[in-house]
């Protein structure tokens, strides 16, 4: 005869044992907070992987991952470290918010502390095939574009900021792409086209805190055309506007120069 007795004894110790694990699992997350909180990095960096590592399917598991990454980013600057547990992460777990941040943590990692453009560009492309209705997708491809320009590849670039504009017309910071696209251009040496883009974002975004810089790039590409008139009176328009009153004052004794020389 079935012993109902020691079924529902065997259902209770089951309840238990999964209980335990589950706050012992718990327990170890709140642990590593605890430790951070106390900045006892490294301790707090163990238990979390310890976490992850004994509890993947748990809804913090991808979390753990992530914090403990960005104590190895933010607060013991140890890059590397911080890239392989985002990798790991990313790797590990389907795109969700979790894997998107580690995914941007790795490209800023590249691009902002190792200047490493073209590894910054494979790694901001990444996010762009994985989440392309992000709306975070806008900033994915303004960065694209500046790490095209900071390796030389203004062409390319010209690509991007124009993609960039055609499918997200209401980008909050498109005075932004406008002015950087202009400084692609100028460094390039397509001094109309950088005019134009300065041109745009000074008719379009009249409040743009690159206002004043989109004037100055155009004087500065206006000098590059001869058109010397055009080039000082923006300087004078903005000459106690801008940041650093001695830059406009250099320029502009630099143009009086070459209109003597010509001249």
């Amino acid at each position: 005869m079935f012993d109902f007795s020691k079924s529902i004894k065997l259902q209770k110790q089951l309840i238990f044992c999964g209980l335990f694990l589950f706050l012992a699992c718990t327990s170890e997350y709140e642990k590593a907070q605890e430790l951070s909180r106390q900045r006892k990095f490294n301790s707090a960096i163990e238990f979390y992987m310890s976490f992850a590592k004994d509890k993947p399917s748990h809804d913090d598991a991808p979390k753990a991952l992530l914090l403990a990454g960005e104590i190895y980013q933010t607060m013991l600057n140890q890059q590397e470290k911080a890239i392989a547990i985002y990798r790991m992460l990313v790797n590990s777990y389907p795109v969700g918010e979790e894997t998107v941040e580690a995914q941007k943590r790795i490209a800023q990692i590249y691009r902002n502390h190792y200047t490493d453009y073209a590894q910054a560009l494979v790694e901001y492309d990444k996010l762009l095939r994985a989440v392309p209705s992000s709306e975070e997708a806008p900033l994915f491809q303004f960065e694209v574009a500046r790490c095209y320009t900071q390796l030389k590849q203004f062409e390319q670039a010209e690509i991007e900021y124009k993609e960039l504009i055609e499918k997200f017309p209401f980008y909050a910071h498109l005075d932004e792409v406008y002015f950087k696209k202009g400084n692609n251009a100028y460094i390039a040496g397509w001094y109309q086209k950088a005019i134009d883009d300065y041109q745009t974002l000074i008719d379009n975004f009249t409040e743009s805190e690159f206002l004043i810089e989109a004037k100055f790039g155009m004087g500065n590409a206006l000098e590059e055309m001869d058109e010397y008139e055009k080039a000082l009176t923006l300087y004078r328009d903005i000459l106690d506007q801008y940041p650093s009153r001695k830059v406009v004052e250099i320029r502009m004794e630099g143009l009086a120069k070459r209109r003597s020389k010509r001249f």
